[in-house]
């Protein structure tokens, strides 16, 4: 059976899907600086687009609704730098203590925020304009990541490296 170009797109396998996904990159990162500059409610998609060269009715060949561009943008940082840090911790020895985890886990998460400036603003602005729906399935992502943080504390509190107040100090951030 041979795959056709929308097969290969919708798969992301091959140079359509490639390509098809570094334009829904593009347009993340473009949004971003839209929705960071301007806030929900004065975002248009036709400045999103004309921002990377494209029409705004080509936006809709990758994402389906304006809601969807915005919650695909809360929910690109909290994944990229949830994910970065789980690989960073990973790739820590075994015999590596709480001390060193939150080391990499405070390192990874500055790099992630300063290396995504836009989508983190974005993401800090848009939190509390989106619609209820949106913030709530964003906020459920951020809990995820929130919760690891949580879980190193706890172990950097069993061990003794951090003071048992800090949690309540973690717990009202996340």
């Amino acid at each position: 059976m041979t795959n056709t170009s929308a097969q290969r797109r919708k798969v992301g396998a091959g140079p359509d899907g490639d390509r098809a996904e570094a334009t829904r990159q593009n347009i993340l990162e473009s949004a971003a600086r839209v929705f960071r500059r301007d806030g929900y409610s004065g975002a248009k998609l036709s400045d999103i687009a004309a921002d990377i060269g494209m029409k705004a009715g080509s936006l809709y060949y990758h994402f389906p609704s304006r809601e969807a561009l915005v919650e695909a943008v809360l929910e690109t940082g909290t994944r990229r730098t949830h994910d970065a840090l789980l690989q960073k911790l990973g790739q820590l020895p075994t015999s590596a203590g709480p001390a060193k985890r939150i080391e990499v886990a405070i390192e990874t998460h500055l790099v992630m925020v300063l290396a995504q400036e836009d989508i983190a603003s974005a993401t800090t602005k848009l939190i509390g304009q989106v619609p209820t729906s949106i913030r709530e399935r964003a906020l459920s992502g951020q809990r995820a990541y929130g919760a690891l943080w949580h879980k190193l504390l706890v172990e950097a509190q069993r061990d003794g490296t951090i003071r048992d107040d800090v949690d309540q100090i973690g717990r009202a951030h996340v």
